[in-house]
């Protein structure tokens, strides 16, 4: 596929028929975010994807699309700093597309993020938690405490909208063990959660993908070096 050290970090997206990786890089306006294919995979073609007026303030760690648009955060471990949300259209008419920030949250490592009508969801080892941001207001507000098993790089965090109406029914995140935990109700107003599933001891596991419309969750298990299906 014609990529190597400096299109691989810690996060991939597929959108569509695109493919998106980011870089593990904090400095500079220009290859953060790459698409790697834009036909499924049947074909590759490493593009650099978007231009920063600025350089984001650390590297960018974790990515998710809603309804047309990439969001990007950064892995900020300074509170003082704060996590920056970028967003970048998913089908511009010209790439490298141009990104803009979004917001900076006082959040700090994150490495999952997810997001719907409403809210930005994150995941991040700095607080051992997962948040959901108002994107009009930016009041945060605390959904779950999870134990010190998440990864400070890569806890992927998916949200389900079961009904279609904008609103996350589930969250779905890994940690670094052999573990999916979920989210219920987590724009609700008494969210609660869980461990949907467990499959091991292992704590170097990393990786989870999910097909919404099935819906079907695929887990890494570095055990076995196999998948892990949830469904």
């Amino acid at each position: 596929a014609g990529l190597g050290t400096t299109h691989l970090g810690y996060s991939m997206l597929v959108a569509g028929s695109s493919i998106f990786t980011v870089d593990s890089k904090s400095s500079g306006t220009s290859g953060h975010l790459w698409r790697i294919s834009s036909d499924g995979g049947a074909s590759w073609n490493v593009q650099d994807f978007a231009s920063f007026p600025t350089a984001p303030s650390d590297d960018l760690t974790t990515m998710g699309e809603y309804k047309g648009t990439i969001f990007v955060a950064t892995n900020e471990a300074t509170a003082a700093t704060g996590t920056e949300i970028w967003s970048v259209a998913l089908n511009p008419a010209t790439v490298p597309a141009p990104a803009a920030l979004v917001t900076t949250i006082a959040e700090t490592s994150i490495s999952g993020l997810a997001v719907d009508d409403g809210y930005f969801y994150l995941v991040g080892s700095g607080q051992d938690r997962v948040a959901r941001v108002d994107r009009t207001t930016g009041v945060l507000t605390e959904l779950a405490v999870v134990p010190s098993t998440l990864s400070g790089l890569s806890n992927p965090l998916h949200a389900h909208d079961a009904n279609t109406d904008g609103v996350a029914d589930f969250l779905y995140f890994k940690t670094a063990t052999e573990r999916v935990e979920y989210v219920c109700n987590p724009a609700g107003a008494a969210p609660f959660a869980g461990t949907l599933a467990s499959y091991g001891t292992g704590t170097a596991s990393y990786g989870l993908a999910i097909e919404p419309g099935v819906p079907k969750l695929w887990a890494w298990d570095d055990t076995g070096q196999s998948f892990v299906v949830i469904q």
